[in-house]
């Protein structure tokens, strides 16, 4: 009778042992699923800001090839303008 209640109490402990690494191992999975979804929450902030910041530079970077090419016709248009002087200076 005692190795009877010897071997139930083996089985009991056996599966209280297991119950307690079951509990142990959805707590990590719990604890990794929150780190998880703090580390994908920062990433789409980190996205969303680089986004942000790379539309704002293709701004600029158009608005700078809109001023050069202005820049360059009004240094053409000076120039011109400064052969017809020299030419009405000359003929004067």
């Amino acid at each position: 009778m005692e190795e009877k209640i010897n071997a139930r109490r083996a089985e009991i402990e056996g599966a209280t042992g297991v119950k307690r690494v079951n509990e142990a191992v959805a707590k990590k999975i719990k604890s990794f699923e929150h780190n998880l979804e703090n580390t994908l929450q920062k990433y789409n902030e980190a996205y969303a800001a680089n986004k942000k910041i790379r539309d704002e530079i293709d701004t600029l970077r158009r608005e700078r090839n809109i001023y050069e090419n202005i820049s360059r016709k009004l240094e053409e248009e000076l120039n011109q303008k400064k052969k017809l002087m020299e030419e009405i200076v000359a003929r004067g």
